[in-house]
């Protein structure tokens, strides 16, 4: 049944533990959502108090000490112990005490930084074609291959001042001629203009860059080749399982199969054509093929699934093998936001198999949440993450009230296989769309009209490509025609994927770009979204069991 995989994949509990007088040391079994709620407040206030001057930088420190936030912290876990039996009491409390710690998080790592004289961005040419620096550093990340130049993070730490040589630190990103590849730690000299990078009108690419902890810019660099094996033991060999891996799935399938695949399975969209990664946005399929809560979820599922049956009743060493393996996945396609805060719930959710205990799918998210706000606050301006988010949310919120609904009026009507196979595609379509077109209009300002449609063609055959694309890959590893042999599998099903988006994005009015006003109006749908939420968990604290009203 639907509502089983669904459960399976997601750890829904439709029924949260309400008793808390009895059951709960404290008032309220949904501490970690106000939580979640109250430190994004905070982070969003930080950057107000930051963004209105009322903390500046002087040198490199800012005045007067954001630690002053921090000055009512004790009293307030006073207040929230001392109330944890009154809800009226704890929740305010919780809510203040979180919105302090988050507005403080914020000012240790804002989007406007103070640089001192050791910094790289400190010596950032606002003029892209200024005056070149020579620096040198380490290649940190994976090489983003794209048409027309390669793309390197690299590690900054010598700027050269003619035959001086100064120390510093900061990351840049390096953009270098197409022809030469450089690898993750090899070390390089850079001679280009190191900029800051660019706002522009319809996407602020300087703060897109900042929240992944770059400052710097440097295109059309000149490279030289340093040294190799600069980088750490443990990330050269990721990055080479990841290479690797690719070039299977390069083998394996055509173009461009094998470049969705890449994205869809390992992470690595660089090689998707232009043209169709704009049909799957023209068509508001792209969530497919980035890495997404879903493969997080089957990957969960297999390892946990396997190594229970290989360690038998040792389920405490199944459980940290596991989530093991979640980590690694996890690095190994990125671990941007969206990637994090699923592999977060994965975790948690295996977590409670190991302690015999129920998962709840809504206070996993909101306790992922808190922890990717903790480790970088700036997660919360991150379009990837409030997608999968709130995603995930529709589908914890809407997803078994909508299949009570199709149970009423169509399902026991249909044979059942058709019945599973009609209701997955559909009901996940539905419950993840009501939490996440609104922010589709509100940030691309385009309302695709055919989103639905190609949505429920497609979904159903998405688990067979990361399912049987991952088997492809290992199988590669050891016996290439094996390998070739379930390439078939995913290769079918991105056929299909490709065949319904192009066909959908060449509809004349499939997707039609949205005014100002049809932004504010999405704006208007989240303010009442929010209330909603509210509404509903309201309910909840006063007992009831239902998700949503009946």
């Amino acid at each position: 049944m639907f509502t089983k995989r669904l459960a399976i994949v997601f750890h829904l509990s439709e029924t949260i533990c309400m008793d808390s007088h009895r059951t709960e040391r404290f008032a309220s079994p949904f501490l970690p959502i106000y939580a979640a709620l109250g430190l994004a407040i905070g982070v969003l206030w930080g950057e107000r108090l930051h963004a209105n001057g009322i903390f500046v930088c002087n040198g490199a420190r800012l005045q007067p000490d954001p630690l002053w936030l921090l000055l009512p912290l004790p009293f307030l876990l006073l207040l929230a112990w001392w109330g944890r039996n009154r809800r009226r009491v704890l929740i305010p409390a919780l809510l203040l005490l979180l919105a302090l710690v988050g507005a403080w998080r914020y000012t240790t790592r804002p989007f406007e930084p103070c640089f001192g004289p050791d910094d790289l961005a400190t010596y950032n040419s606002d003029n892209p074609y200024g005056r070149p620096s020579v620096l040198e550093g380490v290649i940190v990340g994976y090489p983003d291959q794209r048409s027309n130049y390669n793309q390197y993070r690299v590690r900054v730490d010598t700027r050269w001042e003619g035959a001086h040589k100064r120390s510093v630190e900061g990351v840049a990103l390096v953009r270098g001629d197409k022809e030469t590849l450089y690898e993750y730690g090899d070390r390089i000299r850079i001679r280009g203009v190191a900029a800051t990078p660019p706002t522009f009108p319809d996407f602020d690419y300087r703060r897109f860059l900042v929240r992944k902890g770059i400052h710097t810019l440097i295109k059309r660099a000149d490279i030289t080749f340093l040294a190799s094996d600069q980088g750490h033991p443990f990330w050269a060999a990721l990055y080479s399982v990841r290479a690797r891996a690719s070039a299977i799935l390069d083998q394996l399938m055509s173009q461009p199969y094998a470049a969705l695949a890449n994205g869809m399975i390992l992470g690595i969209e660089s090689g998707i054509p232009r043209e169709l990664y704009d049909d799957f946005n023209l068509t508001g399929t792209s969530h497919v093929i980035v890495i997404s809560g879903s493969n997080i979820a089957i990957v969960s599922g297999i390892l946990l699934g396997l190594f229970l049956r290989l360690f038998g009743r040792r389920k405490r060493i199944a459980v940290l093998v596991t989530i093991g393996g979640i980590i690694l996945y996890a690095l190994l396609v990125g671990a941007d936001a969206a990637v994090t805060r699923a592999a977060l719930m994965g975790i948690l959710f295996v977590i409670a198999v190991g302690l015999g205990r129920q998962s709840t799918a809504i206070i996993s998210l909101f306790v992922a949440a808190i922890i990717m706000f903790l480790l970088n606050p700036l997660t919360v301006w991150d379009v990837g993450f409030q997608l999968s988010f709130m995603a995930t949310l529709g589908l914890i919120l809407f997803s078994q009230p909508l299949q009570r609904a199709w149970d009423a009026r169509i399902g026991k009507r249909i044979p059942k296989i058709a019945n599973n196979l009609l209701a997955e595609a559909l009901l996940v379509t539905v419950a993840a769309q009501i939490t996440t077109m609104p922010l589709v209009v509100f940030y691309f300002g385009r309302l695709s009209l055919i989103s639905f449609l190609a949505n429920l063609l497609i979904i159903p055959v998405q688990p067979p490509i990361m399912i049987a694309g991952g088997l492809a890959i290992f199988a590669g590893f050891v016996f290439s025609p094996l390998a070739k042999l379930i390439a078939l599998v995913p290769y079918a099903s991105l056929w299909w994927t490709v065949f319904v988006v192009e066909k959908m994005a060449a509809v004349p009015w499939g997707s039609l770009e949205v005014s100002a006003f049809g932004r504010l109006l999405a704006a208007l749908y989240y303010l009442l979204f929010g209330l909603g939420f509210m509404w509903w968990l309201l309910r909840q604290e006063q007992g009831e069991t239902a998700l949503m009203p009946a």
